[in-house]
């Protein structure tokens, strides 16, 4: 039993990435746990067979005896739950305070930065167990493996994703951290200020304690930055491909395919301390890939478990994130479609440049949904410069992400990006839009990338129960 035994634990937004992960948790360790969510959903689904009562809707009386209310970032001042919980003088936790509480059970390891957080957590997920940990893991993306984005063990770690978007991450404080990188995104929390987002991590990374293990990425400019901050105060273990790393990358390779064969991924050598020298084969694709699991295994290292039988085999990955389909469209024929979360221009660039790497004699068709209107207007130039690199580019419009409207910024704002550089560029409102005009441009053996934090990943979904190898139409 844990912290939370006995007690009652209300989530208002519980099918949310990040509450649904501690709503199992705290219910697993014997709390009582419900929540309320706009809609149903697989989530709420699973959530609901772990025995969390689940509630469609936002009503004052779903809160019923709750002890304590979880909200996340994302829950408004003028929802009817929260206003009842002040009215009753109730606990009101964000999400991260509670996250914090859990962890304080384990030996916790935090992973956050910019890209590659949910991957890495993942893996530190897989790893440990794979050396005989039996590791607790709170990650806001679900794994392809167990179609949960949550797993209880019975072993003394704790690996959790933390979030920088809300500047939350600030109020954990891990025995371990692992930093993937650090890149300007979400600057509306930050007040536009870069000092403040940098100061932020260097905080972060400052909450670790003299005992604990601090990881980074050292390849990156931002992280160049703030590991000179943080190596005048603590320790620090770095991780990349330049030279000086503790865990340096060696002999990258990306394994090719061509259309007859799919046997493809990375392959490297990881050298660390010690004269210590790792061979990595992931069928993972990209540089990026070859990041995230260098960190996860330098982490390893620094906690105490054995590198020895690294096997990553069986590692599937997490939903959306490089998912990989193979499909038959009528009057096209064979196709892979590439299915992931990416929606910052430093993303795009490393899932594009990882499958074009893959397949270098296919042709690249990339479907872009901008996720927020403020991402698509800070960074719109950033988008063009990585999306004009596909041989075909189609672009969607904003997925709100439950942002206000920002007049004259909108989809075509990226297409008018193309049209100044005279560049050719498709523009789909939506997916009334989007598959006929797919029916109209896609070539046999292309790789098809659905790129987007929004609800591009429902589209992907019905692309391939309508076109996946034995589906008729």
């Amino acid at each position: 039993m844990g912290l939370f035994s006995g007690k009652h634990l209300h989530f208002i937004g519980i099918g949310g990435a990040g509450m649904s992960s501690l709503a199992e948790i705290a219910c697993a360790q014997g709390a009582k746990v419900s929540g309320s969510d706009v809609m149903r959903s697989p989530v709420t689904t699973r959530l609901e067979q772990l025995g969390c009562q689940i509630f469609i809707g936002h009503q004052a009386s779903h809160i019923g005896h709750a002890e304590i209310i979880i909200v996340s970032s994302a829950i408004s001042d003028h929802n009817p739950e929260l206003l009842a919980a002040h009215a009753r003088g109730l606990k009101i936790w964000h999400r991260s305070d509670l996250l914090g509480a859990l962890m304080q059970s384990y030996e916790s390891i935090a992973v956050c930065g910019a890209h590659g957080k949910t991957t890495t957590t993942a893996l530190l997920g897989y790893l440990f167990r794979q050396a005989g940990e039996s590791v607790t893991m709170i990650n806001g993306g679900t794994l392809l493996e167990t179609g949960a984005n949550a797993h209880v063990g019975s072993g003394r770690f704790c690996v959790a994703e933390a979030d920088e978007s809300d500047a939350s991450f600030l109020k954990l404080h891990p025995q371990h951290t692992l930093i993937t990188n650090i890149d300007f995104d979400h600057m509306d929390t930050y007040g536009h200020s870069a000092d403040k987002f940098l100061d932020s991590f260097d905080q972060f990374a400052s909450q670790t304690p003299a005992t604990g293990h601090l990881v980074m990425c050292s390849d990156d400019r931002f992280s160049q930055q703030v590991l000179a901050r943080v190596r005048l105060k603590r320790s620090v273990i770095t991780v990349g491909f330049a030279e000086g790393a503790d865990w340096q990358i060696q002999d990258f390779k990306s394994l090719r395919s061509d259309q007859r064969s799919d046997q493809v991924g990375i392959a490297f050598t990881l050298t660390g301390p010690h004269h210590t020298a790792v061979p990595i084969r992931s069928n993972m694709a990209g540089r990026y890939s070859a990041y995230n699991i260098a960190l996860a295994i330098a982490m390893m290292d620094a906690c105490g478990l054995s590198l020895q039988h690294l096997d990553l085999s069986g590692f599937q990955g997490v939903y959306r994130r490089a998912n990989s389909y193979d499909l038959i469209w009528p009057s096209v024929g064979k196709l892979l479609m590439i299915d992931d979360y990416a929606h910052h221009p430093k993303e795009l660039e490393s899932v594009m440049a990882g499958f074009r790497e893959r397949y270098p004699e296919r042709r690249q068709v990339v479907v872009f949904q901008p996720h927020r209107y403020t991402r698509t207007r800070d960074l719109a130039q950033e988008f063009v410069q990585v999306l004009k690199t596909a041989d075909l580019c189609i672009v969607m419009g904003i997925y709100a992400a439950s942002e206000a409207p920002i007049l004259g910024i909108d989809g075509q704002t990226l297409v008018k990006g193309f049209q100044k550089l005279k560049l050719p560029v498709l523009y789909a409102q939506d997916w009334q839009a989007l598959e006929p005009l797919l029916s109209q441009v896609l070539q046999p053996h292309d790789v098809l990338m659905m790129l987007g934090a929004g609800d591009i990943g429902k589209m992907s979904e019905k692309l391939y129960q309508s076109f996946k190898k034995g589906a008729h139409r």
